[in-house]
């Protein structure tokens, strides 16, 4: 079963043999902070999560197996020239897009409960009680007939199930009627949890406890924006960067790859200068945007940065930085 938001339909019941995809990805990546597309055929069904710069990942289910990741990516957008896809198109909150995307690593803690021995009623409400971040799959009889119930910080999100009449769209109603539906039947409940970020809580705290990691954590926001946005092209980040550094090494040595004061690596950055939070901005933010344009993928990057710019609007007044 393939799992995206259907609730945010912005097009749906396009034709895929007149649409060219990456154009159709580019376009809607302009429109949307995130989003899925979702591909349907009668031999493969698939949906490609993306956000302002990429597509992110994809899930496939084919009949010659089940893909996920940037292989389930290649696979549809590859698949698109010689199947004729309905192709939606459906809008995914930044806030969920790890929930969503990260749902096929969900990790079991319950497996293979029989319905004879647990109730299902009464296991949804442990798992709201318990915070649960992931799912129950609850299989019938002959395991055709799977539902899932997807759980956010212990909020139901989303019920679906063959067996459930498709017009109900409350999740409680859908949750009831599902309930219902394996009361008097057979079959087997699974819970599986999807892990949270390596490093969230600790992000989080330094965020709110120390105002100059706050600021570090604007200057690697926004270097990982131009980052992903360059790799897509399939070019070589770090040595751009570095290049380019070389280049404004007069206007900001603090970044002058020579000097060795400001260091990015795994999404981290560590300055050890005496440049203040304010002059790293302005140097990061002239140089990236100068690569940028030489590389002409502005166009590409500017809605990340519009909404970068957003979420950081206090600190950047207070610097006096506007875009």
């Amino acid at each position: 079963m393939i799992l995206f938001p259907r609730n945010k339909p912005v097009i749906k019941d396009l034709n895929g043999y007149y649409v060219d995809i990456g154009k159709m990805v580019e376009h809607y990546q302009g429109q949307l902070t995130s989003g899925a597309i979702h591909f349907k055929a009668s031999s493969v069904e698939g949906v490609v999560f993306f956000d302002e710069i990429e597509p992110l990942t994809g899930i496939v289910d084919a009949r010659d197996g089940f893909l996920h990741g940037a292989e389930a990516v290649d696979h549809l957008f590859n698949a698109a020239s010689r199947v004729n896809f309905t192709l939606g198109v459906y809008e995914v909150s930044p806030d969920t897009l790890y929930f969503w995307t990260h749902l096929p690593n969900a990790q079991p803690i319950y497996d293979n409960l029989s319905t004879e021995f647990a109730d299902l009623n009464a296991l949804v409400q442990k798992m709201k009680s318990e915070g649960l971040t992931g799912l129950i799959d609850v299989q019938g009889p002959d395991c055709s007939e799977s539902s899932v119930i997807l759980f956010d910080n212990g909020r139901i999100v989303d019920v679906a199930s063959p067996l459930i009449d498709p017009e109900l769209v409350a999740v409680d109603q859908q949750l009831d009627a599902l309930v219902a539906a394996m009361r008097n039947g057979s079959g087997s409940f699974s819970v599986r949890q999807i892990l949270p970020e390596p490093g969230a809580e600790t992000a989080k705290s330094d965020s709110s406890n120390n105002e100059g990691e706050s600021d570090f954590m604007i200057l690697e926001e926004l270097m990982d924006i131009f980052q992903r946005a360059i790799s897509s092209q399939f070019k070589d980040f770090h040595s751009l960067f570095r290049r380019k550094c070389i280049a404004n090494a007069e206007r900001f040595d603090f970044l002058d790859p020579f000097v060795a004061e400001f260091e990015y690596t795994e999404k981290k950055i560590f300055f050890s200068g005496g440049a203040s939070q304010e002059e790293l901005l302005r140097g990061l933010l002239t140089t990236l945007i100068e690569l940028a344009e030489e590389l002409k993928i502005f166009g590409q990057v500017r809605h990340a940065l519009a909404n970068w710019e957003k979420k950081w609007e206090s600190v950047l007044k207070r610097q006096g930085i506007a875009l």
